[in-house]
């Protein structure tokens, strides 16, 4: 039986972990208050987690999709000017300290389709020692003809 078009088990968590994350991210900026730096969420995000039962499994997933993605393009493939993650983390909580996250951009679908390519590397694992070794021994040439060209100038 071929797999060609059925959908794994990660690809079925893609819109969830958006839909928890929509539901954080508007949770935060309904609740957040303007500030100099400017809208700014006080408060734990695990008590937001908490708030929507969201599985402790998802909590990973779900905070990097709002703080490490960036989207580089639009939905319809535009270059965007500004590249900014949904929240940056202003300061940690802490004790009776709440964190402090600001609000930078709203969460959209272009997130998640970055975030489907966050974390894959450019070259895989097992390229990635014949690369070295060939970047070193061009350092290595490199290095050993600096000094021959050194010394026909001294």
């Amino acid at each position: 039986m071929s797999n060609a078009g059925s959908t794994t088990e990660s690809d079925q968590s893609w819109p969830i972990t958006f839909k928890y994350a929509a539901e954080i991210f508007c949770y935060m900026r309904d609740n957040a208050i303007d500030q100099t730096e400017g809208l700014v969420y006080k408060g734990s995000m695990m008590r937001v987690f908490h708030h929507f039962d969201i599985p402790r499994g998802s909590w990973g997933p779900v905070k990097r999709l709002l703080q490490d993605t960036a989207p580089t393009v639009d939905e319809n493939g535009n270059n965007l000017s500004v590249v900014i993650p949904c929240l940056t983390l202003l300061r940690r909580g802490g004790g009776n300290r709440p964190s402090e996250w600001l609000i930078n951009r709203s969460l959209s679908e272009s997130d998640l389709v970055e975030y489907k390519n966050f974390g894959q590397p450019l070259t895989p694992a097992r390229k990635v020692a014949t690369l070295l070794s060939e970047h070193e021994e061009r350092i290595a040439k490199l290095e050993s003809r600096i000094r021959e060209l050194e010394s026909r100038l001294s």
